[in-house]
């Protein structure tokens, strides 16, 4: 399991190799990997390595200069070059095929962008073969596609955010719940919105939150294992099961 404790003894590695002027290159070999435990693609992994390290600004490289409002070789589609905190719509010019520079395809670097940005930290996706687009990008002549990042987020919620992969159980909650925690004032998942407990899970593991409907809402830490979670379901006056602080959900990654 990728548990905190995983999470600050890479990410001080991290920290310590770029105190001493070294720059880390990372990559997931594909062919020794656990499958379970592989990361989707590389725009995960350099999405969670930027929230790690606590990273100003992400750089995503593809074969084309960005999301585009239609296909990148017709001449009259325009560069999307600016998404906001509260840009919509934009995943309707995704098209679904992955790109050469590995499993992840615009979809996916969109979805990572979007994740980044939530976390804190400058997003831009931009073309790879390019000459110079690293030199472009600090001479601020980039022509990429940016995401403009929210305030920042505390370490706890970058770890949870990237943990997907890694659950040990379920929560699923009611549509009461579901509108709480989609409201705009941060907020904890209490007992009482919870409908049902999936899996044995302790203190401290990440669980996901899904709705009546099997949708995917979010991550969390979990306050209390399992067997205490099914004691408490549907009560009020309880301790949450997922502090806020511990709290990733779905709907901040989505365009």
């Amino acid at each position: 399991m990728f548990c905190r404790a995983h999470y600050l003894n890479i990410k001080d590695c991290l920290l310590g190799l770029l105190n001493h002027d070294i720059i880390p290159i990372i990559n997931e070999n594909d062919a020794v990997a656990v499958t379970e435990l592989m990361f989707t693609d590389n725009d995960e992994l350099a999405s969670m390595t930027a929230a790690m390290i606590d990273a100003d600004t992400l750089l995503l490289l593809t074969n084309v200069d960005g999301i585009y409002r239609g296909h990148p070789d017709d001449p009259a589609s325009k560069l999307i070059e600016h998404v906001g905190q509260k840009t919509s719509g934009v995943s309707r010019y995704i098209a679904s095929s992955k790109s050469t520079f590995g499993r992840g395809g615009m979809a996916s670097k969109m979805k990572m962008a979007r994740k980044a940005a939530y976390l804190g930290i400058h997003v831009y996706i931009a073309n790879g073969n390019r000459d110079n687009v690293l030199v472009d990008f600090y001479h601020k002549r980039l022509k990429a596609t940016y995401f403009e990042p929210e305030s920042a987020k505390p370490n706890p919620k970058k770890w949870v955010a990237h943990s997907d992969n890694y659950t040990k159980g379920e929560v699923v909650i009611n549509e009461g719940a579901k509108e709480v925690l989609h409201a705009e004032e941060a907020a904890s998942l209490l007992p009482v919105g919870i409908v049902g407990i999936v899996g044995n899970f302790s203190k401290g593991d990440i669980i996901r939150i899904k709705d009546e409907n099997g949708e995917k809402l979010g991550l969390g830490k979990a306050e209390y294992g399992s067997k205490k979670a099914n004691e408490r379901i549907g009560l009020s006056n309880q301790k949450p099961i997922i502090h806020y602080n511990y709290l990733y959900l779905f709907k901040y990654h989505s365009l």
